[in-house]
């Protein structure tokens, strides 16, 4: 069960899968949630297998308060068809781009901008998690600037911070206004590592940007609460906790 500090405050999880290797994907998804008091959350989809996982269980998700994230899969001839199934379901949707899962390099920038522009949305997300040795594909951050700098309408939250490259990640960013940050996975990941001091710093100078996300079903709901908890009482500021809750509202739309 999830550790409520204040009871009266939502509590939101920004970044969430379908567990696809369960028996009951979407059942289990929901007794995770319902467990951990989750009042609201984002559901990524990263395969059109996941979406239509999520579309076959609608009706379960019905009276839960929560936002579909879907990838832009900018090598595939249905990569926009695949929103066209939300939109049809009048569904809003949040666009999620993973740089290693679609081989996307700088020279594919303008394009991921291209495809942008046939879609109806108000915040990108862009993966940005530095693994495997596909280095032309690690460019999670210089997307992210790009497409902050070009749409500046648009909110970009950047998923895992940048991991490995946390700091690097905020220093290069945070001048620009339209860039957040979600500490999914990053945080359980090095939990115990050097780069858990630096996770304490990222976190005192962009606290007013950064989002709780689990990154379910790699961690739990709760020990992912337990470790985002952690360092804001280790720099002082358990008073800016719940912050990232009204930037869910904020960016996600989340109720």
């Amino acid at each position: 069960m999830m550790i409520r500090e204040n009871i009266k405050e939502k509590f939101y999880d920004c970044h969430i899968h379908i567990p696809m290797q369960s028996i009951n994907p979407v059942e289990t998804l929901l007794k995770e949630i319902n467990d951990n008091d989750v009042d609201g959350f984002v559901l990524i989809l990263n395969s059109a297998r996941e979406e239509d996982m999520y579309l076959d269980h609608l009706e379960f998700l019905n009276g839960h308060n929560y936002k579909i994230a879907l990838l832009l899969d900018i090598r595939s001839r249905n990569g926009i068809e695949n929103f066209d199934k939300l939109k049809k379901e009048g569904i809003e949707y949040i666009v999620k781009i993973h740089p290693r899962i679609n081989c996307i390099t700088k020279d594919d920038f303008k394009l991921v901008k291209e495809q942008l522009g046939y879609l109806s949305y108000r915040t990108i997300i862009v993966d940005n998690w530095f693994f495997g040795c596909q280095i032309d594909n690690h460019i999670g951050t210089e997307l992210a600037i790009y497409l902050a700098e070009e749409l500046h309408e648009k909110s970009v939250v950047i998923a895992h911070a940048g991991g490995c490259k946390i700091v690097e990640t905020m220093l290069l960013t945070r001048p620009l206004k339209n860039i957040y940050y979600d500490l999914s996975l990053t945080q359980l990941y090095f939990k115990g590592a050097s780069l858990d001091l630096d996770i304490d710093y990222f976190v005192k100078w962009t606290s007013d940007r950064v989002l709780f996300g689990s990154d379910y079903p790699d961690f739990s709901i709760s020990d992912s609460w337990l470790s985002f908890r952690q360092h804001y009482r280790n720099i002082g500021m358990m008073d800016k906790l719940y912050d990232s809750s009204e930037l869910a509202r904020k960016i996600y739309g989340l109720k």
